[in-house]
């Protein structure tokens, strides 16, 4: 359900973002179901309350990471190398344990908590 008059509270100013990085970036927000702009109109509107998206959602929006996994490295080790022939062994769980962990800390944090952050701190200056 759309959630009326929820404008997007950020934009290309201030973001340091360029210009022409927004169509690839909207994209990734239509795929989070998050927008519901439309072809030949101004302007987008976020189709949830912002305490309903995630930095999880928004995360998985941007394909951000390959296959599901954040950590990608030395991928064709040398099996005559000590190290190389055991880097996967050693580290492959570990990551998948600190990246399931950023995950579930990116579920826990929504676009609302942002928004009244930047609020507070937007108050604090002037």
């Amino acid at each position: 359900m759309a959630a009326e008059g929820n404008k997007f509270p950020f934009s290309a100013v201030g973001t340091d973002v360029h210009g022409a990085d927004y169509p690839e970036n909207f994209v990734a927000v239509k795929r989070c179901r998050v927008d519901r702009s439309k072809t030949g109109t101004r302007g987008a509107a976020i189709a949830k309350p912002l305490n309903e998206i995630t930095f999880f959602d928004v995360y998985q929006s941007v394909d951000c990471i390959a296959e599901n996994t954040l950590f990608h490295f030395h991928e064709n080790p040398n099996p005559n190398c000590p190290v190389g022939k055991n880097i996967h062994q050693v580290l492959d769980d570990k990551l998948r344990r600190i990246q399931a962990a950023m995950e579930q800390e990116l579920k826990s944090i929504t676009l609302d908590d942002m928004n009244s952050d930047l609020k507070k701190c937007l108050k604090e200056k002037s």
